[in-house]
């Protein structure tokens, strides 16, 4: 018969001994709390991480209820230990919670629970905790909690509130200002607490515009739909400046609960309104003005310009008073081509010499056919500057006048018209090498003529400095100096 051997599934005596000893090794060894309860949920062993963590010893835990030495946190929502228990077929319980040592003080676990069952068929259970404080407190240095989040995220937002642009003021549905930004506070130097009180309005909206724009909010804010105004309001320096005001309802269910306004500043594009408004009423009476003189004063020498030479033609070429008939006809003739430059500079609208430069040089092609020896130079240093309108339209008008007498009048050769723009002026000379102009006429001007006296009051108009340099047979030059400062004071001050 074969001799016995024992089955290797089934350790002998010896080796369940040496086992038990590992395993007990093992439980006094591992960082983690190992509590054994019997089926009634009391306390039959417990190892040495189980005092570590929770203070109780040995002797003072055994054979007492779960639940009593080690007290679940009343803030924690988790089942506890001796409640929860189930089958023997699986871990009843793995969470993570929050338990109070003997001295009151909590300390945050992971709970592991495992049953076994004895050969009675009794279920006993085992529990492992793990102290997980550690690992709390680098959670919490790497994420911030929800709160802090939060106030976080509220402190950026009204940070950005702040610097944004604009007015941004939030109001109740009745329109009661709860909130105003920084930049509101900071144009009108109000406080928030000024900006919750009573009509607010009326402290920053000037009196001639609130008589509209209240009762424009009021309807406004008696809908639900989004609304725009505009006004004049009051800043901290006593300057009252345009403003558009827009506002967007905030929508719960059917109701508005809120109320967001934003206000932008167009002051400037007011301003430019304002300035095309004036320069086409201006344009308008200068265009008045060239038909009047066209339909009156020009078509009249016209017509006694056609009768003097009708008279002429039927004199005898002896007479004694052609030659002065024909002298005052050349002056009639002169006077017409005079008067209809002057027509069509009434009539040529400011966009046609807003590049002053282009304007001036574009003179010279109107005499190519009838002076076409004449050099023209045109030399310009420095970067060119716009003025305002009115300012542009008379530094034009002054330098058409010398360009014209300088190509129909002077008998030149050679016509040259430089600028040089600096930080501070616009320089101007029109330079000719022709016959000059006599001293008389240079100090007091023509008899009927209006040109060198119009240059002078035109410079004087816009705050320049005209020199008019000239002796026959030399030629003549025409010095203007426009300062930018003094140019951009006459026009705000038109």
């Amino acid at each position: 018969m074969p001799a016995y051997r024992q089955s290797p599934d089934v350790p002998s005596g010896g080796e369940r001994t040496r086992r038990k000893a590992l395993l007990d090794e093992l439980v006094v060894r591992v960082p983690e709390a190992i509590v054994l309860l019997d089926p009634d949920g009391r306390i039959l062993s417990v190892n040495p991480e189980f005092t570590k963590i929770f203070g109780y010893a040995e002797m003072e835990a055994l054979g007492r209820r779960i639940d009593e030495v080690v007290v679940p946190d009343g803030d924690c929502a988790e089942p506890d230990e001796y409640t929860s228990r189930g089958t023997p077929e699986g871990t009843i319980l793995n969470v993570e919670t929050v338990r109070k040592r003997k001295d009151g003080t909590r300390v945050p676990v992971s709970i592991l629970g495992v049953p076994v069952s004895n050969a009675g068929g009794q279920t006993s259970e085992y529990l492992i905790y793990r102290d997980i404080t550690e690992r709390k407190r680098a959670e919490a240095r790497l994420r911030p909690s929800e709160e802090s989040l939060a106030e976080a995220q509220r402190l950026e937002l009204q940070q950005i509130v702040d610097l944004v642009p604009q007015f941004i003021i939030v109001l109740e549905p009745d329109g009661k200002c709860t909130y105003a930004n920084r930049v509101a506070r900071d144009y009108t130097g109000l406080s928030l607490e000024v900006f919750r009180g009573p009509d607010v309005i009326a402290r920053i909206v000037h009196p001639e515009d609130l008589t509209r724009v209240r009762p424009q909010r009021q309807r406004g804010l008696a809908g639900s739909e989004p609304f725009e105004v505009d006004g004049r309001m009051l800043g901290k320096d006593g300057v009252y400046r345009w403003f558009f005001g827009r506002y967007n309802p905030l929508i719960e269910g059917e109701q508005v609960i809120r109320w967001y306004m934003s206000a932008t500043e167009f002051e400037s594009r007011k301003q430019e309104e304002e300035r095309v408004r004036k320069e086409n009423v201006r344009l308008e009476e200068r265009n008045r003005i060239a038909q009047e003189l066209h339909d009156t004063l020009l078509q009249t020498v016209m017509g006694a310009s056609l009768n003097l030479a009708a008279t002429l033609y039927q004199l005898s070429p002896d007479s004694t008073v052609k030659p002065r008939l024909e002298r005052v006809l050349e002056l009639m003739n002169q006077g017409v081509k005079e008067g209809r430059d002057a027509i069509q500079g009434l009539r040529a609208s400011e966009s046609d010499n807003s590049d002053l430069v282009l304007a001036l040089s574009r003179i010279r092609q109107q005499f190519v056919e009838v002076q076409p020896d004449i050099e023209f130079r045109v030399t310009i240093a420095g970067p060119q500057k716009q003025f305002p309108a009115e300012i542009q339209h008379e530094i034009y008008r002054i330098g058409r006048e010398a360009l014209v007498n300088a190509f129909s009048h002077s008998g030149a050769k050679r016509v040259d018209l430089e600028l040089e723009y600096s930080g501070c002026e616009l320089q101007m000379w029109i330079r000719d090498n022709g016959r000059g102009i006599e001293a008389d006429l240079l100090e007091q001007g023509r008899d009927g003529h209006w040109g060198l006296a119009g240059m002078r009051e035109r410079a004087s108009r816009i705050g320049g400095r005209l020199k008019i340099l000239s002796r026959a047979p030399t030629g003549t030059e025409i010095q203007l100096s426009v300062p930018l400062e003094r140019s951009s004071g006459q026009q705000s001050s038109g």
